[in-house]
């Protein structure tokens, strides 16, 4: 069994909104209540999960990301993805800080891998399942 330390992303409590980046005028979507937490697709892709209140779950697929952490110190982030834009507000600093770190880590090694071919991801018989990201270990921060 391995006994190094693991570090586990938080279910962050926050509100988000959800604004298309084609638009960025429009005021988009906003989630109040919203828990949000980083699984993974039948591809082995990162995704982010956002639950709300009402238990409607949305999920992004984070290839390409770029966060913006300039005020995370006060819960805010922004998570730039290709179509949209994810704003989060009100969220407990810490629980954010981790979760933008373990977030930046994993794509980091997701990038370093070969990635599915569009072909190959259109003929896949996998059924459309996600689950839930694994921790951070010693060994992720030193292929970093």
């Amino acid at each position: 069994m391995d006994s190094s330390p693991k570090l586990i992303c938080p279910e962050v409590p926050c509100i988000v909104q959800v604004q298309p980046a084609k638009n960025p005028g429009s005021k988009g979507r906003i989630i109040k209540n919203a828990k949000i937490n980083l699984g993974r697709n039948q591809f082995r892709d990162v995704i982010l999960l956002i639950t709300s209140q009402n238990s409607e779950v949305c999920s992004f697929t984070l290839n390409p990301v770029k966060v913006n952490k300039n005020f995370i110190h006060e819960g805010k982030a922004t998570i730039l993805l290709i179509n949209e834009s994810l704003m989060i507000s009100n969220a407990p600093p810490r629980s954010l800080q981790l979760f933008v770190k373990t977030l930046t880590f994993k794509v980091a090694l997701q990038a370093k891998k070969t990635p599915i071919a569009s072909r190959c991801r259109l003929l896949a018989t996998k059924l459309n399942l996600t689950e839930e990201i694994s921790p951070l270990t010693s060994k992720d921060l030193f292929l970093q």
